[in-house]
């Protein structure tokens, strides 16, 4: 009798087994379990000049305000030359508005006394053709006559031919002086107007320049985080871009994850993630998947028979409320992904 009850316990127990693990490959809503380390966002501070390091106003642990002046350098040559691209924007000003004020008036009355001159000697020269013209009307009728010789007239005549010439040389000097006062009261010397405008875009591209070099001496923190390492100290000389230090905002962390292939296809964007870490055991943390990789990032060098997918391993990013930030950079942590049912 105890033989036979024995029996049946066994395979009651057996068609238990047999109906749980069913439903366990049949049910898709398990929850998904991964492993992970906790990031933040995270900022290496660094000049953008190079120069030598005369302060650093944070240490290790210290937290940083966003725009915070982090560290300077010595900035008395960048002073110098904004001094002096400050003198060169003055000195162009100055010489455009003299183009564009003393020294147009100058012009005007150079231009003005041009026609003046010109002017008076076309009314001189008028005054001699008219003398001439009356001196060869009277000594035509003595040619004619035969009271003067044919070469003598034919002087007078040259002469009042060189008169008429004269006018209309006279003439065109006044029509040339005219001009020359038009474009002075219009404002002329476009071109060397031109080349004043230029040279004073170019002083103060100069002066922004040097303003800018200026504020490559102060480093400033984009965000407002914790200092993790301070890589440099004040008296020495640092490059271009090597890191100052470094800060992380430790409002913004989340966990780095893999998950399977297998499981691939059941995790989703917004899934709930429960974060439990050895450090903390009765504590769980919160979170929720933000980014799922579109391709494995470790998996075996080639991929011969459907078993060997199972190696495939995608990336996962979960964000999380670390309340209090008691989740540090780079703790081991373990999730769970609470699919939903």
């Amino acid at each position: 009798m105890k033989k036979i009850i024995a029996a049946a316990v066994l395979a009651v127990l057996i068609a238990a087994g047999v109906f749980y693990l069913s439903g366990k490959r049949g049910n898709g809503n398990e929850n998904v379990e991964f492993s992970g380390t906790v990031e933040v966002t995270d900022v290496v501070l660094s000049f953008k000049t190079s120069g030598r390091l005369v302060e650093v106003g944070y240490k290790e642990g210290d937290t940083v305000p966003a725009g915070a002046v982090a560290a300077r350098l010595d900035d008395a040559d960048q002073k110098l030359a904004v001094k002096t691209a400050e003198a060169n924007v003055a000195v162009s000003e100055a010489a455009l508005q003299e183009l564009l004020a003393g020294s147009r008036r100058q012009e005007i009355q150079n231009a003005e006394a041009a026609v003046d001159m010109a002017n008076a000697a076309l009314m001189r020269s008028k005054d001699d053709m008219e003398q001439a013209r009356a001196d060869r009307a009277r000594f035509e009728y003595l040619y004619q006559n035969s009271g003067l010789s044919k070469y003598d007239f034919e002087q007078i005549d040259t002469k009042y031919n060189k008169s008429v010439s004269t006018v209309k040389e006279a003439e065109g000097a006044v029509k040339s002086a005219k001009e020359k006062l038009s474009l002075a009261l219009e404002g002329t010397r476009s071109e060397t107007i031109k080349k004043a405008y230029a040279a004073l875009e170019l002083a103060k591209s100069q002066l922004m320049t040097a303003k800018q070099n200026l504020e490559y001496t102060a480093l400033t923190s984009p965000i407002t985080g914790r200092v993790l390492t301070r890589a440099a100290e004040p008296g020495e000389f640092v490059q271009t871009g090597s890191a100052i230090m470094n800060v992380a905002d430790l409002n913004d962390s989340w966990v780095r994850g893999y998950i399977g292939e297998k499981v691939l296809g059941r995790v989703h964007l917004g899934d709930v993630v429960e974060i439990r870490s050895d450090s903390y055991p009765d504590k769980v943390f919160k979170g929720r998947v933000s980014f799922i990789a579109d391709e494995a990032e470790f998996t075996p060098k080639s991929v011969q028979t459907p078993e060997e997918r199972v190696n495939f391993m995608y990336r996962i990013k979960v964000v999380l409320d670390n309340e209090g930030q008691m989740l540090k950079t780079g703790m081991p942590v373990d999730g769970t992904i609470v699919l939903s049912r």
